[in-house]
């Protein structure tokens, strides 16, 4: 595995063009934050798609019961977006934990931002969807085969040393095993800033309404997820 903090070194250069396809609000800031708020501060032409609102997470800090949560995680997807630097981004309403069920609703959806974007790369979660949420495994199987040469996929991954999250419990594979890294992006302090900043943007996943912190802070630092961010090549 190579370590780089250049995207360069990820075959992205100045007149690159990335399409980043994400099932859920905060993954785009839990997986590749860092590698976004790199990408807007080189320039770099970037759209981000998220195909649901997270409407069935069963997380709702700092909520009354009777508040709608798709909305409320939709707002704080465009905050999230926004403290990254992404401009171009379009959040779908798909059926949050249904997405294997309306296949070709998803495809055709990939096809058009593909067709009206031309991208030189497509990045999305890896093939077991890091912790295998029904949700990004089928979103990163899509992408697998409705991407296609010359435009690149790249998986986002994590550390060989990561740890499985408590939510690995919403799997639908026994054997849950992320793919190998090819390359780790070291983080700068501005991009660690920003990404901090981003999970803190998704208020209702992970801020306490108490200490206005973090929950999890514990396991981004022991997955390396404030340090580094972890990438595969596909096709």
């Amino acid at each position: 595995m190579n370590t780089t903090d250049s995207l360069s070194t990820l075959g992205i250069v100045a007149d690159s063009r990335i399409l980043v396809v994400m099932p859920h609000p905060d993954d785009e800031s839990i997986f590749c934050g860092g590698f976004l708020h790199q990408l807007s501060v080189n320039a770099i032409q970037t759209r981000v798609i998220t195909m649901t609102v997270g409407e069935k997470s069963t997380l709702r800090y700092g909520l009354k019961p009777m508040d709608d949560l798709g909305q409320i995680r939709e707002k704080e997807l465009t905050t999230s977006f926004h403290v990254l630097g992404i401009n171009d981004f379009h959040i779908y309403h798909y059926p949050d934990g249904k997405l294997e069920k309306i296949e070709e609703k998803i495809k055709k959806t990939i096809q058009k931002n593909i067709q009206e974007f031309n991208p030189t790369h497509v990045a999305t979660l890896e093939p077991d969807g890091v912790y295998g949420h029904p949700d990004h495994v089928a979103l990163s199987a899509f992408i697998t085969n409705v991407v296609s040469k010359p435009t690149q996929i790249l998986y986002i991954t994590v550390s060989p040393s990561y740890t499985l999250p408590s939510a690995v419990w919403m799997a639908s594979k026994k054997q849950i095993k992320p793919m190998h890294p090819d390359f780790k992006l070291k983080l700068r302090s501005t991009d660690i800033i920003a990404k901090l900043k981003s999970l803190h943007a998704h208020r209702s996943q992970f801020v306490s309404p108490i200490t206005k912190l973090p929950f999890q802070a514990a396991f981004f630092l022991k997955n390396k997820l404030l340090s580094y961010e972890f990438f595969a090549k596909g096709n």
